[in-house]
């Protein structure tokens, strides 16, 4: 993880606080190598050091005397600089409350203890990582403002382009750490294309030309893998009825704060949180967790939905349990599916084998 840096170059501070001086050690003796490290054993400390110093992230303990995590994460994001740092809770506690309640702290990420250093490592490299391109678009944003244009317009395109690839980069990284079915393979990939090919299908229906076009789909192609950031909340195993409603709820704060935190730029993420919180919605509707049928659930989280049914159905390589699996697709329309899109994928089968077949092995050669 540790990466070659110019000998003038300044590491990135991180600020770990935990009420535990064992913990304080093993997370400098892991991180000093790439990181300034900043340590601190109670929450008034830590306010007290983010004061002093320029921190770019935070490992935050929950459970601290005097002051917790909540408290301290809730008065750094209302300091003029909090907004802009990345806070990654460290604790035992990962339930689906503990979970709902850091996140509307302003929370941006849960690293469970014990610590996996590799785990620990890339999490943190990602969250600077993704805040140091957010400032560098702001600046670039506002030298552009003061240049009133004078830049050429080739060199704001390609700019652009690669922050977009970068962003999509993360996120599609965040989503493999989360995903329980990254070590099959392609799964967020073929997913994501299950999803664009049935769009782009539909769009050449009379009654969605309006509704639909090609930067739609292409915002809900980039959304899919958000879906997946889901996984690391913890099921509380003796109350099915009780992890939906937590399940959700988490999701859609966690989207909803950062869509809000977006301001103008917040289409995006608007799309990801009806497709992470409305994917389990059944046409019928019997799904969660709102209960909403037929086009209520909006449509983006519909493509969703039978996209994972189509990849469940693509695990087996034989073409007779193959087709079974599709005859049981069918069953599924007008209860669990759309009709009208499982009318398109019965339609259009060979290319939906083609996806699957096309992203059945590496999965980074396949990202554009």
């Amino acid at each position: 993880m540790s990466e070659t840096m110019p000998e003038n170059a300044k590491k990135p501070v991180i600020l770990v606080v935990d009420d535990t001086p064992e913990n304080l050690v093993y997370a400098t003796e892991l991180l000093r190598g790439d990181y300034d490290v900043k340590a601190a054993t109670s929450g008034q400390t830590a306010l007290s050091i983010f004061d002093k110093f320029q921190i770019d992230l935070i490992l935050l303990d929950i459970m601290m005397p005097d002051m917790n995590g909540y408290q301290v994460c809730q008065q750094i994001k209302a300091h003029t600089r909090g907004p802009k740092v990345p806070i990654i809770f460290l604790s035992t506690r990962s339930g689906m409350q503990d979970q709902e309640k850091g996140f509307l702290a302003g929370a941006a990420d849960f690293i469970s203890k014990p610590i996996s250093p590799t785990l620990a490592k890339t999490r943190i490299k990602l969250h600077l990582d993704y805040q140091r391109l957010k400032n560098e678009e702001q600046q670039q944003l506002d030298n552009d403002a003061m240049t009133k244009g004078t830049e050429n317009t080739d060199d704001v395109v390609k700019r652009l382009t690669e922050s977009t690839a970068v962003m999509e980069m993360t996120i599609y990284a965040l989503a493999r750490l989360c995903d329980d079915q990254a070590s099959s393979g392609n799964h967020i990939l073929r997913v994501q294309h299950y999803v664009k090919l049935l769009a782009e299908l539909l769009m050449q229906k009379q009654r969605y030309k309006e509704l639909l076009n090609q930067d739609y789909i292409d915002m809900v192609y980039r959304c899919v893998p958000l879906y997946l950031l889901r996984n690391p909340i913890q099921a509380d195993k003796d109350n099915a009825e009780n992890n939906k409603n937590h399940h959700s709820n988490a999701v859609k704060q966690a989207l909803g704060w950062a869509e809000e935190s977006c301001g103008k730029y917040k289409t995006q993420l608007s799309a990801a949180k009806d497709m992470a919180y409305s994917y389990t919605e059944h046409w019928d509707g019997t799904g969660y967790p709102l209960g909403l049928s037929g086009e209520d659930i909006p449509l983006s989280a519909r493509l969703l939905n039978i996209a994972t049914h189509i990849e469940n159905l693509m695990k087996s390589n034989d073409q007779r349990a193959i087709e079974v699996l599709f005859e049981h697709l069918e069953q599924l329309s007008g209860t669990l599916l759309d009709p009208q899109l499982v009318e398109l994928v019965q339609s259009n089968r060979t290319s939906l084998l083609q996806i699957a077949r096309r992203f059945d092995s590496d999965p980074m050669k396949h990202i554009a």
